[in-house]
């Protein structure tokens, strides 16, 4: 299991008036993990909050990372480009299973990969990580 966190400043912090998660990703191409998975990569996201409090949300959910067009040629191995799509994960879907999970003070957004339930391995390229806000604030 790998995974990588991402600092949400004090200034963002304070979620509860909704939007998304909002992340582009896409599977590396050529590389052997990718190969080996051979089908859609899906992941975690997960958020801490200022009480160490974490909620989880699988990506599959709302989305998944396709495999690149399998194309041989000017290179070994078979692939595309590195084709990135768009999840948005709702922050309310972080309080559905744990209504007790607070989004007044989020720390960190973890992404982690290869956990139960998720794809064993792959590749990823991850780009635009962000929060998207909707309504107003608190």
């Amino acid at each position: 299991q790998a995974s990588i966190a991402f600092d949400i400043p004090p200034t963002a912090s304070d979620m509860r008036r909704g939007g998304w998660l909002s992340l582009r990703a896409c599977q590396g191409t050529r590389h052997p993990n990718t190969t080996a998975l051979n089908g859609a990569l899906d992941f975690t996201v997960v958020l801490r909050n200022g009480d160490g409090d974490e909620s989880e949300v699988d990506i599959s959910n709302y989305g998944n990372i396709p495999p690149p067009f399998a194309r041989t040629g000017l290179g070994s191995g078979t692939g595309w480009v590195n084709e990135f799509s768009t999840v948005r994960v709702p922050l309310l879907a972080f309080t559905t299973g744990r209504p007790d999970f607070s989004l007044e003070n989020v720390t960190e957004v973890r992404l982690r990969f290869g956990g139960a339930g998720n794809a064993p391995l792959g590749r990823v390229g991850l780009d635009d990580l962000e929060i998207v806000w909707t309504g107003v604030t608190p």
